[in-house]
């Protein structure tokens, strides 16, 4: 079964909520030197990168707030660390 753009929509924000509830408490020079973290930020970006690029182009057009390109950008930008 297709998923839909709702579904990967719903995947950016659960994933970014991690990313959220991983760096809290952190110091920015914590997440320069925890290799753990990093990896688990980096992977939570890969899948939102993901979610992003299966979205319809409709539906980013009608949520033209969202810079959906900066998003693709940051995931492949982030696979190449």
């Amino acid at each position: 079964m297709k998923r839909d753009d709702l579904a990967y929509a719903a995947d950016v924000l659960l994933y970014a909520r991690r990313v959220q509830a991983h760096v809290a408490g952190y110091k920015f020079e914590d997440l320069t030197t925890n290799a753990m973290l990093q990896d688990a930020m980096m992977r939570c970006f890969e899948v939102m990168g993901e979610a992003t690029k299966r979205l319809s182009p409709e539906f980013c057009a009608g949520h033209s707030e969202v810079n959906w390109r900066a998003w693709l950008v940051s995931r492949c930008v982030g696979a190449r660390l």
